[in-house]
């Protein structure tokens, strides 16, 4: 009978670890580089759905941005 799920590591491997080069940025930060990514992708591309999706993708980062920004205000308050 064959196994279902396979769990755990072939005998004799090694486990494979990430290295981290570079800091991760503050999540804040990453979404507003992406919103500001999305926007100027939307910009270079002609009307159409691709550029409407870039515009959506833009505008959903940006209110993700600010949403972030409340929660931290208000922890800070707290």
């Amino acid at each position: 009978m064959k196994r279902l799920a396979w769990r755990g590591r072939r005998k004799g491997t090694k486990r494979r670890r990430r290295r981290r080069t570079e800091a991760l940025l503050p999540l804040p930060e990453r979404l507003k580089q992406l919103a500001e990514r999305a926007k100027q992708e939307a910009q270079e591309l002609p009307p159409g759905k691709e550029r409407d999706r870039c515009l959506l993708k833009a505008a959903q980062a940006q209110n993700v941005f600010e949403f972030v920004g409340l929660l931290e205000a208000d922890v800070r308050r707290n």
